[in-house]
């Protein structure tokens, strides 16, 4: 292939320039996705580190662009925020499906655009060193500035081994230094439109946890086909605890099931004995709708942790890992994305 390789940079030359001449948000999508694909075309034939990078900042740069379109199209109350869109648009207003992009690669993009500088500068200090200039990479160095720039929350009045921040986990807990967590305890949303975030938990979670620590992640299981590879992309899967529900069977109609237990997905080391069933003595949505019991969650928390060992919860919702944490001598640290919900957490877990 002795010819390939400066064929490929006139192609990305050409890219180049359709980036510059890009204007509209299909304009920097049409030139993120080629880029990206002749990024991936040079890494399997092998040609040289130059082509690969090449290729890897014009996709860096048109997904800035697009970004930038994106965060305009949100302050401007042009778009939702995501989910499946309406047969329709409804007032004029875009969901990111009619668009065309994922909610995952709409929340990258205005990373890359918001810490545009510091992704540029990262893109061009591994391309002079020789090293992979990634999408991913960038992404993650962007929201790693980001949440180093953004002030932690105000958490006076919360007990001294816990913190709690609000804000999406991937930005706020970017911080949380690595190999710190003992076991990641979290009931994550479950309807389809969240399912990249079980992705994102699941790199979190190696970074954070301990050689031997534990991801442990409460289910539904209508989507666990989806779920399971997705935390298994990056941790070993272990096992699966039932976690028993008082009172009536859950009807989920959508597989005319009656359901009265619900999987908690454990991955991560093999150091510690598990038994695999828990029981909840109460349903207590008081502080979340989509909220765990104390007791429930306590037992969870005996089966997989131990005093003193520091747990986190990235979707804390109401508090109730957090409570349950603190009352076993376990050090917290969590996040919860919703105002009003991390507000009504701190109240809850403050003295």
């Amino acid at each position: 292939m002795p010819n390939e390789e400066p064929r490929s940079l006139a192609i990305l030359a050409q890219g180049a320039q359709m980036l510059a001449e890009a204007r509209s948000l299909d304009d920097f999508k049409v030139v993120r996705d080629l880029a990206l694909t002749a990024q991936q075309y040079a890494r399997k034939r092998g040609l040289g580190l130059e082509a690969q990078n090449t290729a890897g900042v014009i996709a860096a740069e048109a997904a800035i662009r697009e970004g930038e379109v994106l965060k305009r199209m949100r302050e401007g109350g042009e778009r939702a925020t995501g989910g499946n869109p309406p047969a329709e648009s409804q007032n004029g207003i875009l969901h990111l499906g009619e668009l065309g992009i994922s909610a995952k690669e709409a929340s990258e993009s205005v990373a890359l655009f918001e810490q545009a500088d510091v992704v540029r500068e990262a893109a061009a200090k591994s391309k002079a060193g020789n090293k992979p200039v990634t999408l991913g990479r960038l992404a993650r160095i962007a929201r790693d500035a980001k949440a180093k720039a953004r002030a932690k929350p105000e958490i006076s009045g919360l007990p001294a081994t816990c913190d709690l921040r609000l804000g999406d986990f991937r930005e706020v807990l970017a911080d949380v230094p690595d190999g710190s967590v003992d076991v990641v305890l979290t009931d994550p949303p479950y309807p389809a439109e969240f399912l990249p975030l079980w992705g994102d938990l699941g790199v979190f979670a190696r970074r954070v946890l301990k050689p031997n620590g534990l991801l442990v992640a409460m289910s539904g299981q209508l989507h666990m086909p989806e779920v399971i590879p997705l935390l298994g992309a990056s941790l070993p899967y272990r096992w699966t605890i039932a976690y028993l529900m008082p009172g009536a069977a859950k009807v989920v109609h959508a597989r005319k099931v009656n359901t009265m237990w619900k999987p908690v997905l454990v991955y991560g080391g093999n150091g510690r004995r598990l038994f695999d069933v828990a029981r909840s003595e109460t349903a207590d949505k008081t502080h979340h709708g989509w909220g765990q019991s104390e007791t429930g969650m306590a037992e969870i928390l005996r089966l997989v942790a131990d005093p003193g060992q520091t747990i986190c919860d990235p979707f804390t919702g109401g508090g109730t890992t957090a409570v349950v944490a603190l009352a076993a001598g376990c050090p917290f640290v969590g996040a919860e994305i919703d105002k009003a919900t991390y507000e009504m957490a701190r109240r809850r877990l403050t003295p």
